[in-house]
């Protein structure tokens, strides 16, 4: 968490000075291999049982991938990538990290197509709209 922290913090100083403000190259594999963790923790905090969010998604954030199970309010990481699933949501490595961190604006990398969704599109953007909300 620390690293995330620092990183978030650097990144938040530079981005109003910095038109392309990035994250830093060296944190970004290390701050990667920690979003599943991270997203699990959060999800499992932020869904509720009104929401629709039942079923496998995978998660891929340039060669790196990963996938949850939601069920209900429980959350569950999955060993890999599931080949079937009702949701996929891809970006590069620093926009998943921004986004997860609530720094990214979710309509403009959709718009961008830097964040783009497969499957049931309703439902990727509600999983959007609670993992990549601001805290």
């Amino acid at each position: 968490m620390r690293i995330l922290e620092l990183s978030a913090h650097d990144w938040d100083i530079r981005q109003p000075h910095e038109t392309h403000a990035h994250l830093s190259p060296t944190a970004v594999p290390a701050l990667l291999s920690a979003m599943p963790v991270l997203q699990v923790q959060l999800l499992g905090l932020r869904v509720t049982e009104a929401e629709r969010l039942d079923g496998v998604y995978a998660l891929r954030a340039g060669d790196a991938a990963w996938g949850v199970k939601i069920q209900g309010k429980t959350v569950t990481p999955l060993q890999g990538v599931p080949r079937e699933c009702n949701v996929g949501l891809s970006t590069d490595a620093e926009s998943m990290i921004l986004l997860t961190v609530g720094r990214a604006d979710v309509t403009e990398k959709l718009q961008s197509a830097a964040l783009t969704i497969t499957g049931d599109v309703e439902q990727g953007q509600q999983l959007c709209a609670t993992l990549f909300r601001a805290y």
